[in-house]
């Protein structure tokens, strides 16, 4: 919102790279900022933002291939079970 692209830039890269590296990973806070808040739609078409945000996609996507896993194994309730429970 200031103009200062490359330093909005830096900080976003930084926090996706901490956040990726936590064990309480947020992906919806990351997908909210990417669609839609608005203090970031000066630098949104800007490569940077979109190589940021492709790793996201990465991370994201590993999670949900874990969760599947885990409820191949029968570790967690897949979301039809939890729907069924509640019916």
């Amino acid at each position: 919102m200031l103009g200062r692209h490359d330093e909005a830039l830096d900080a976003l890269e930084a926090m996706s790279l901490a956040d990726r590296q936590l064990d309480g990973w947020n992906g919806w806070v990351w997908q909210f900022l990417r669609d839609y808040d608005p203090t970031l739609d000066a630098i949104r078409d800007d490569p940077r933002f979109q190589a940021a945000f492709a790793e996201v996609e990465v991370e994201m996507a590993k999670q949900l291939e874990h969760v599947r896993k885990m409820e191949q194994n029968g570790e967690v309730v897949t979301i039809e079970e939890l729907q069924a429970m509640q019916e």
